[in-house]
């Protein structure tokens, strides 16, 4: 998954392309799958490569936020493996991978805040829909935190150790992430393609949509 100002600020650029009008919807739909981790749910319930599809994401401007969602995880996993096929070659497992990608992600993120800022729309994602049956209060959790966490500047690695907490990741991985990450923003190749990925998947996204 891409972290969740990625994924507002993809959705804030694709919006047009997507013919929505329930701005609050759309963008609460664009960070609701990541709330399978608070509210515990199987992730295939909201990971479904069939929400990708037309007859899917047309329910709603809900489901098109979640729709848009699910694309950005496609293109940015595709993305991030070509340009750094060095670095991820490094991992050992699959556990080590996920925690590069991860810092790659949460720095990415950070640079995301500094490249696109909008309060309206951070304080927008306050609508809340439970296709899943969630609790409801749960999703309002989700989303609060949401608006609270990217209230803080500025935001730095170490802020998100609170954030994974979230998303159920161990204090054992959130501190081997961010070592990573720190790491990485000492090696400046590494900074400039973090820094270029956000383009390079608007390039692509395209070619990740599901008719």
């Amino acid at each position: 998954m891409a972290w969740e100002w990625t994924h507002v600020r993809f959705a804030h650029d694709v919006k047009n392309r997507f013919d929505v009008s329930d701005l609050e919807a759309y963008y609460s739909g664009s960070i609701y799958p990541d709330s399978r981790y608070p509210s515990g749910i199987a992730r295939d319930l909201t990971h479904d490569e069939s929400f990708r599809q037309e007859a899917f994401y047309n329910q709603s401007d809900f489901h098109k936020g979640w729709m848009v969602h699910l694309l950005y995880d496609r293109v940015q996993f595709s993305v991030m493996g070509e340009d750094f096929t060095d670095i991820l070659k490094e991992a050992h497992d699959d556990r080590e991978n996920w925690q590069l990608r991860t810092a790659l992600k949460i720095l990415q993120d950070i640079d995301d805040q500094k490249q696109f800022s909008d309060d309206a729309i951070r304080q927008s994602v306050r609508y809340v829909l439970a296709p899943n049956s969630e609790d409801v209060h749960v999703l309002e959790t989700y989303n609060t935190y949401f608006r609270t966490f990217y209230d803080a500047t500025p935001v730095n690695v170490a802020s998100y150790k609170d954030y994974f907490k979230t998303f159920g990741i161990s204090s054992l991985d959130a501190e081997s992430i961010c070592h990573i990450a720190v790491d990485f923003q000492d090696r400046e190749t590494v900074m400039r393609k973090v820094c270029n990925m956000y383009d390079r998947t608007m390039l692509a996204y395209e070619d990740f949509i599901l008719e």
